[in-house]
């Protein structure tokens, strides 16, 4: 297009500007484009929102919107945008103060793969350093007056104190009158919350204004009623009701709010951003012995995994977004290791290569530069290998980052400790294969699983879901069959009670670890460190059970768990041992410890021999410490296609 010959990128920080003219509302929107360098430290407004619509299907005021183009000019030539952005310009010239501006959309010639992959590396520098960041949510319906309302007394009440335990929270929200509740669960519902982009939109900028119509609202203070509201629901079954019509859809805005949150405050100086480790690594804080960029490489990959449960239209931006958001300059740690890390990044965003290779080059760069493979955790299959939902075609051992991810063994808080592979030393790179598809690794195979149970148990909360266990019949007659080896059997057998007083206890420490709420499949009592195994048995039990939503049901009843890990028994030496795998997992499935992994894995044979599929993490009874290095099981070299 001619606007964009006219005014071209010279330099490695420049960008395009519009700025809307003044005219009467039913005008057409008119702009005038300039070209500015970023190192000028020039004055302008960047606009965060969604492409499409910004509403979801099931929203009640929901119009279509991506079949309709609108017009504007940009120096007099005609650009075709979209119908929300094209009423995003419409309020903003209503303002006449929003001038100029930065969108992604019409500044970027989205035509131009190299220019759009170099300003993608940009856009984190760009949100940071404009004036102004303007979020725009959408039209405003009849509902968002009364939702902007309750906004502004919730912020009220947060700067008076009034909110100081957890019983004041959940009565505050309790009380929030039933048209303001189903106002804020309508605005949840916009899908501005779950975008790919938006997050670091809304994380980088000194100062935001959030638009919805007409209207103006605190995102923070949105974003933080979203994150309570979780952790209330999650934790009292009788607050469920907080939002009317609690489904599926709402619990996954709330948890992409809640994200915000969550990363706030990792966007200050000093190295913010690696001390999100801290889920990793839980006394990261308090002993300097982990190096700044391993913290870095650990909080890109949590980014990464967070962006897994968000949308955007490309595939490709599930990676390029939060590498482009973890190379900005105030998060780079002051090391000359970091130097190295910070060309790879920054060539992997650059390369314009198929998003199936951006994903497997992205998970290289991660096992290559943490010197592990924890990365292997995030590629467990929680549904059968042959799911219709698995579009991409990528090697097994390759995270399908397009998907949103389930809860693992390394989001656990004992995950740290866990070090089954530990006499095999780091992971070192073997010779390549001759697929860039395959990896080579060490391994030691252990076992096989021989049998896997069908128990299950559907419940709310932990404790209520070994109340279950307790009173079951099916447990009961299942446990009495003589080849039943149940983990869940053997926990409750040996911890009783006590089991329970440590779920309660750690209950009350989540609450003081609010900031870091992700989602709601993540809100679970925490075990402290340094626990019994029986202990760590009962987590993985625990969390091989995901919150779910029913389907057809519209009340808070709906919020059930259903099992995302198999209950599997393995035979090594004449003992019988317990565990817990994916679901995909099968009967003669291998067993192994991988050189650099701290956990170990199920991995199941192809039809070519020293080949092998993963299928995923485990925990394997007994064997999560090192123990097999008293066994004297030889290692061997296999490849993972």
């Amino acid at each position: 297009m001619p606007m964009y010959k006219d005014h071209p990128l010279l330099a490695s920080d420049s960008l395009r500007l519009i700025t809307l003219h003044p005219s009467g509302s039913e005008a057409a929107i008119e702009a005038s484009v300039k070209t500015v360098d970023l190192s000028l430290k020039p004055t302008f407004f960047a606009l965060s929102y969604t492409w499409g619509n910004p509403v979801h299907e099931r929203h009640p005021y929901y119009r279509e919107y991506d079949a309709v183009k609108y017009h504007i000019s940009c120096d007099g030539e005609i650009v075709i945008v979209q119908q929300n952005l094209y009423e995003a310009l419409w309020q903003l010239r209503e303002e006449q103060i929003y001038s100029p501006l930065w969108i992604d959309a019409i500044c970027i010639n989205q035509n131009d793969d190299k220019e759009r992959n170099h300003q993608l590396s940009l856009m984190p520098r760009i949100y940071c350093d404009a004036s102004w960041v303007i979020i725009w949510l959408g039209r405003d319906d009849a509902s968002t007056c009364d939702a902007v309302q309750y906004l502004d007394s919730f912020q009220h009440d947060l700067v008076m104190g009034s909110m100081v335990n957890h019983q004041d929270l959940a009565k505050l929200l309790r009380s929030i009158p039933s048209r303001q509740k189903q106002a804020l669960n309508l605005l949840f519902r916009r899908r501005w919350f779950t975008r790919v982009w938006t997050l670091q939109e809304v994380l980088l900028p000194t100062r935001t204004r959030c638009l919805c119509g007409p209207y103006q609202l605190d995102i923070e203070a949105a974003c933080l009623l979203a994150a309570l509201s979780l952790r209330v629901i999650s934790s009292d079954r009788a607050t469920a009701g907080l939002f009317e019509d609690l489904d599926e859809l709402l619990i996954s805005q709330l948890g992409s709010a809640s994200c915000v949150i969550a990363w706030h405050g990792t966007t200050g100086p000093a190295g913010g951003f690696g001390s999100r480790a801290l889920l990793r690594y839980p006394e990261i804080d308090y002993k300097m012995e982990i190096p700044r960029t391993v913290k870095w490489l650990v909080a890109l990959e949590l980014f990464v995994h967070e962006a897994r449960h968000r949308n955007c239209s490309k595939l490709e931006d599930k990676i390029l977004a939060p590498l482009a958001f973890a190379l900005h300059e105030q998060f780079a740690p002051e090391t000359s290791d970091y130097i190295p890390l910070r060309r790879s990044v920054q060539r992997i965003i650059d390369c314009q290569i198929p998003v199936t290779e951006l994903y497997l080059k992205f998970t290289r760069f991660m096992i290559d530069s943490m010197a592990n493979l924890d990365i292997l955790s995030r590629a467990h299959r929680d549904f059968p290998l042959n799911d219709a939902t698995e579009e991409l075609d990528l090697p097994s051992w390759v995270p399908r980052f397009h998907e949103a991810g389930r809860t693992s063994l390394i989001d656990d808080i004992l995950f740290s400790q866990y070090n089954a592979a530990a006499h095999l030393g780091p992971y070192e790179a073997i010779k390549p294969s001759a697929e860039i598809s395959e990896l080579s690794v060490r391994a030691i195979f252990f076992a096989r699983i021989v049998q896997i149970s069908n128990y299950s148990a559907p419940a709310n909360s932990p404790t209520e879901w070994l109340t279950y266990v307790h009173k079951s019949e099916r447990f009961k007659q299942e446990v009495a069959s003589s080849n039943c080896g149940d983990l869940a059997h053997a926990v409750t057998r040996a911890l009783g009670d006590r089991l329970n007083e440590l779920i309660k206890r750690n209950a009350e420490a989540q609450k003081r670890r609010d900031e870091y709420l992700r989602s709601i499949s993540s809100v679970v009592g925490l075990i402290q460190a340094k626990t019994p195994v029986g202990v760590e048995a009962a987590r993985a039990v625990l969390n091989s059970y995901g919150v779910v939503i029913r389907e057809g049901l519209t009340s808070s009843q709906q919020v059930s768990r259903r099992n995302i890990r198999k209950l599997f028994r393995f035979d090594i030496r004449g003992q019988r041992l317990i565990g817990v795998a994916p679901v995909a997992s099968q009967e003669s499935d291998h067993l192994c410890i991988l050189q650099g992994a701290k956990v170990p894995f199920v991995i199941r044979e192809t039809l070519v021999a020293g080949r092998y599929m993963l299928v995923g993490e485990v925990f394997a009874e007994n064997f999560m410490h090192g123990e097999l290095r008293c066994l004297n099981f030889s290692d061997k070299v296999i490849i993972l296609v």
